[in-house]
């Protein structure tokens, strides 16, 4: 499998770890595909005011958020998910689905880990708006249905092919929100969807919206 990093810094993966697919093989096990992990903060949450209304439709998913910086220094709140064709910008409707037990979709705008079990050109990345103490930042965007899983690193993890919840029960939204930008960022305002953000990172929910 040939791998690159295109212009936007989103990592195609170039193979399987060969180590990790004998020892599923040597085990006898097919585990089911599931979400690969993220890892968690190790540092204490940032004080923020988080609102979110998630207003499930016919055709879509009506979103709208607020995030204002209630902290004493700048935080980043990493909100600017990047189109699947790298000509274009970033624009609010473009989000990650990922699933969650119980049924439960996650419609996200934060940083992901690599999927444990492949090798990468380079990490993909998230664009991240600055906000200082006091400024906000608010967006309202459609999700449209059905709803299809998109991982910056895409459905396939070393079992097999990620898949949605079916059914799917309840969708929730997600926005993740660092205070540092490492020093290897890729550019301005850009960050690795890997562990060099990942542990800096905290997520803040709404409430999950229930599907009829």
């Amino acid at each position: 499998m040939e791998s690159r990093l295109d212009s936007r810094g989103r990592a195609v993966r170039r193979g399987l770890v060969i180590l990790a697919s004998i020892a599923l093989l040597a085990s006898g096990c097919s585990a089911k595909p599931s979400e690969p992990p993220t890892s968690r903060p190790t540092g204490p949450a940032p004080s923020v005011e988080f609102t979110a209304s998630v207003q499930p439709g016919p055709e879509a998913i009506d979103i709208s958020y607020r995030l204002v910086n209630r902290d004493d220094r700048v935080l980043y709140a990493l909100n600017r998910v990047f189109p699947d064709d790298e000509r274009l910008p970033s624009s609010p409707d473009e989000v990650y689905l990922t699933g969650r037990p119980g049924g439960v979709v996650e419609i996200a705008k934060r940083a992901f880990d690599m999927p444990p079990g492949f090798l990468y050109d380079a990490a993909a990345v998230i664009g991240g708006t600055p906000l200082a103490p006091g400024q906000s930042i608010e967006e309202s965007f459609s999700v449209p249905l059905p709803l299809q899983r998109r991982h910056p690193y895409g459905n396939e993890v070393r079992e097999g092919r990620v898949n949605l919840p079916d059914p799917i029960r309840a969708v929730i939204f997600c926005l993740g929100v660092v205070g540092t930008v490492p020093p290897d960022a890729p550019g301005p305002l850009l960050f690795h969807h890997d562990t060099r953000v990942t542990p800096k990172q905290h997520v803040f929910c709404s409430t999950p919206a229930t599907l009829g």
